[in-house]
Formats: structure tokens, C-alpha cells, sequence
């Protein structure tokens, strides 16, 4: 089977079905569920390693990863790709949770970047996605906002 034939009739199928379809299952709030606020980046995450592997080449590694974002995703994500690999792929595959990233010197903790995440399947949580927030009177600290359903369809 060639490339293209796979990634279309195999893989493609196991995104919408694994990742797409549980991202919009957990948006809907009536059937009283929530979830998927780790394991939707986890899956997606994964699959962007795969997928710069597949096109950059074995091994894999992050940096195939961060290069597929920059290369197929849309250009909103260039300059936060290094970021949402960290700390979602890493940080849900190895601490099973999102990393929050600081910047310290040996006393001081001078900013911290954390995730944030929401799973409606809404216009208003989805133009969150990939927007920046503040913790009210600390502006130090940053929160990085992922929505997964805009996650999972971009």
C-alpha cells in the first residue's frame, strides 16, 4: 500500500475516530461528561510524533514533531509550537499532566507558563484557542489556553 493510500484510508480513520469523535463526545455538556482536557492533546500530540517521523524520518523525536507543527499546521501555531509539544506531549506522555514551564534563577521564580484547556465546541471557547491569559494580579504568570475540539480539527 503506498504512503498516501495509508495515511488516508488508515490513519486518517484512526484520528477521526479515536481523537475526533471523543473530542466532540466530551464537548457536549448534556451528557453530563467532561473530560478529555488531557487525553485529546496527549492523542494529538502523539500522532503529530508519529507523523514527523513519517515525514522527516526515523527516528522520532521532538524535533521532527515541532517541525510537522511549524510545516502543516496553521500558521498561528509557529510561534507556540515548541511550547504546546513541551508541555502536552511531554508533560501528559511522561507526568501525566500538562508541564508548567518556569523561568528561575536560584531564588526567584521570574515567570511561569502553564496550560490551560477547555473542550466546548463552541465559536466563543474556540477562539480562545491558543490565546494567552493572566492570573488577575499576577502578571507574571502566563496560562497558554488549548481548546480541544479546534486542537483535533486543526
Amino acid at each position: 500500500m503506498d504512503s498516501s493510500r495509508y495515511l488516508r484510508e488508515h490513519l486518517r480513520v484512526s484520528i477521526v475516530n479515536e481523537v475526533m469523535d471523543a473530542a466532540l463526545f466530551h464537548s457536549r455538556r448534556a451528557r453530563r461528561k467532561s473530560g478529555g482536557f488531557f487525553s485529546i492533546p496527549l492523542l494529538v500530540f502523539c500522532y503529530v510524533d508519529f507523523l514527523g517521523s513519517l515525514r522527516f524520518g526515523l527516528p522520532a523525536g521532538s524535533v521532527k514533531a515541532i517541525k510537522f507543527i511549524k510545516q502543516y499546521f496553521p500558521d498561528r501555531y509557529r510561534a507556540y509550537a515548541e511550547l504546546l509539544y513541551t508541555m502536552w506531549r511531554h508533560g501528559t506522555v511522561h507526568e501525566h499532566s500538562p508541564k508548567k514551564l518556569f523561568s528561575v534563577d536560584s531564588e526567584t521564580v521570574f515567570c511561569k507558563v502553564g496550560p490551560l484547556a477547555n473542550n466546548k465546541n463552541n465559536r466563543k471557547n474556540r477562539a480562545n484557542h491558543l490565546k494567552t491569559f493572566n492570573t488577575v494580579g499576577i502578571n507574571r504568570d502566563v496560562f497558554l489556553c488549548v481548546n480541544t475540539c479546534a486542537l483535533v480539527d486543526d
